[in-house]
């Protein structure tokens, strides 16, 4: 049951708008900074990431094309 007094489908479009505008809002948010400082890495200064993320996504596959969970 909805808590609201909309039924759970006008529920579920209303919060679908709401990420919707987040998304949108987040987007605004980066290509302003991408105006003002040029495309780099948003969250490092130097556009390099720190060792630590790497070290987290090291697992991940280098080729884009490679499916994950593959077995190369």
């Amino acid at each position: 049951m909805a808590a609201s007094s909309q039924s759970p489908d006008q529920d579920l479009y209303e919060a679908s708008r709401l990420a919707a505008d987040l998304v949108e809002a987040i987007g605004a948010r980066h290509r302003e900074y991408e105006r003002q400082e040029g495309e780099r890495d948003w969250l490092a200064a130097t556009d390099e990431p720190p060792a630590r993320y790497v070290e987290m996504t090291a697992w991940f596959p280098d080729d884009a094309d490679e499916p994950l969970g593959s077995v190369g």
